[in-house]
């Protein structure tokens, strides 16, 4: 089987989950038996600006590459892509997030979302999810579906228990925007438990907000922007807590890489949190004011509760490259 893989989501910026995807399936798919790749992609570094811009990759260029290919599948782990006549198409369904908090976006990529992907769906031969959750939500809200699997992320070995940690106390957030990632819930708790040590922050946050927390919260947060991949596992290991209150994901990231890196993790209860971690009891339900400083006072005094088990074992990428391989074999 001969793949032409859409690598365009990770090339230039700064990856955050789409782009962590793509970059892992590009490393592990090529490893999954009697599966051949051929990466498709823009020339140039710079990453897609907008809404546009990424019609056009997906809707023109991409398949133009596509068919140049003479591969046997087209495969977008991004977002959406435009049929080939000559070859079937599989989509990486990540989300669903565009039709629950449709306040996260501006106009074109509401356009985008609302109008663009939905039809690539559709006309897609296979719908890889990521959760089944996203599954779930698929199929509810565009049951003209052809076909879904689900195919849940894995961690990359370099997110261990073993390795270098901060050594200062702090407690950890991973990703402070956009507004479903709830900071604020973050923020009130720890204003709201003084003797938590300060919350680090790692992702970028509109600087107004930043500055109004800032101010609120003065040296018990800090903004640490981007963070280099190489650098997450030992913040990871040398938190005190890692803090995920998000009020929706299409997976659970955040909790996963946390507890492959032996981190207590203080999870909101939604669907992909649970999935991602079965072992470990959320702290509850994200829109409560009260469950995150309740659950911040008593890991404070023990974080047994919040770590996954000592025989867990974190679902790795090479297991995920092997069985979207099998999916995407079920349609040739």
């Amino acid at each position: 089987m001969r793949v032409a893989l859409d690598i365009q989501t990770a090339i230039g910026g700064r990856n955050t989950g789409v782009g962590q995807y793509t970059e892992a399936i590009r490393r592990v798919l090529p490893t999954a038996p009697k599966t051949g790749v051929v990466e498709i992609r823009r020339r140039g570094d710079a990453p897609i600006g907008g809404a546009i811009e990424r019609v056009w990759w997906e809707w023109v260029q991409m398949p133009a590459y596509a068919t140049e290919s003479k591969a046997d599948i087209l495969f977008s782990p991004g977002f959406s892509a435009q049929r080939v006549p000559v070859m079937p198409l599989a989509i990486t369904v990540h989300d669903l997030l565009a039709w629950e908090h449709p306040e996260e976006l501006g106009r074109w990529n509401r356009w985008y979302w609302r109008h663009v992907v939905p039809w690539s769906w559709k006309k897609a031969d296979l719908c890889i999810c990521v959760s089944q959750e996203t599954e779930r939500r698929l199929n509810r809200v565009f049951p003209e579906i052809k076909k879904s699997v689900v195919v849940s992320h894995g961690v990359d070995p370099l997110f261990s228990r073993e390795g270098e940690r901060e050594e200062e106390d702090y407690l950890l957030m991973v990703g402070g925007w956009p507004r479903r990632k709830n900071l604020l819930a973050a923020v009130h708790a720890i204003s709201t438990v003084p003797e938590s040590p300060p919350l680090w922050v790692v992702g970028a946050v509109p600087p107004a907000l930043r500055e109004s927390i800032e101010k609120f919260l003065g040296e018990r947060i800090k903004f640490l922007g981007y963070v280099e991949r190489e650098r997450m596992p030992s913040l990871y290991r040398g938190a005190h807590l890692v803090l995920a209150p998000s009020l929706g994901e299409g997976f659970g990231f955040v909790p996963l890489e946390g507890a492959a890196c032996g981190s207590a993790v203080l999870m909101s209860d939604i669907p992909t949190h649970r999935e991602a971690l079965p072992g470990v009891e959320p702290y509850g339900i994200p829109h409560s004011s009260e469950s995150l400083p309740r659950a911040l006072r008593s890991a404070l005094r023990d974080t047994t509760p919040f770590l996954a088990p000592p025989d867990w074992v974190p679902r790795r990428w090479e297991d995920a490259g092997h069985e979207t391989a099998i999916a995407l074999e079920s349609i040739l």
